[in-house]
């Protein structure tokens, strides 16, 4: 499961990387989820 979330998280976070803050403009939910999940990774 851990193994499963971590490739969604690395997904999610080259979206960021590739939109990059139009994400946070557009989608602040989306934002505080990449913002969110890394910590929790940690």
């Amino acid at each position: 499961r851990s193994r499963r979330a971590g490739a969604v998280v690395q997904i999610h976070q080259e979206i960021i990387d590739d939109i990059g803050e139009l994400v946070v403009l557009s989608d602040p939910a989306g934002a505080y989820f990449g913002l969110v999940d890394p910590g929790k990774a940690t």
